[in-house]
């Protein structure tokens, strides 16, 4: 009997470690970076900021599940904020100061449209001039947007003219 014990609990002994060690042998992608996903308050509701990031074939992954779309085209569907740009708290102004990831540039007049001023939500945005930059963004008033520039100029004409 003591025999028969004794192999009941190696063999559960033996379960239970090599059970253990399967938990740890789920491949996980390796990331080149990650950038939060900000999602603005709708009504009064808190905002649920999640985590995206990039394998190094740009596609990215949401809680280690791949979206099979770029992260530019992830953070234009899904997200508030552009990708590849960082939003820093306390420039100043009161709201987040941006700084733009790709480093795009624009030559004034050239590829520009001025949008018109419209009202939204009971606040007054000011017409902007918006320009195609050489990284293919929307460069507003000269600050890249993050955003492709086509995908901006289409939200705009939503809400007001651009021409």
């Amino acid at each position: 009997m003591k025999k028969l014990l004794f192999s009941i609990a190696v063999l559960a002994l033996i379960t239970f470690i090599a059970c253990s060690k399967d938990d740890n042998s789920i491949p996980r992608p390796s990331y080149t970076g990650c950038q939060t996903c900000e999602i603005l308050a709708i009504n009064g509701v808190d905002r649920e900021d999640y985590e995206v990031c990039v394998v190094k074939d740009s596609v990215a992954y949401v809680a280690n599940a791949s979206t099979g779309l770029t992260p530019q085209e992830y953070f234009s569907l899904y997200c508030d904020n552009a990708y590849g740009v960082t939003t820093e708290p306390g420039d100043g102004d009161g709201g987040p100061a941006t700084t733009p990831g790709d480093g795009g540039t624009t030559t004034p007049g050239v590829d520009c449209v001025t949008c018109a001023a419209f009202k939204q939500n009971n606040t007054n945005v000011p017409q902007t001039e918006v320009c195609k930059g050489t990284n293919g963004h929307a460069f507003v008033d000269g600050t890249d947007s993050g955003l492709v520039y086509a995908d901006y100029i289409t939200a705009m004409n939503l809400v007001t003219t651009c021409k």
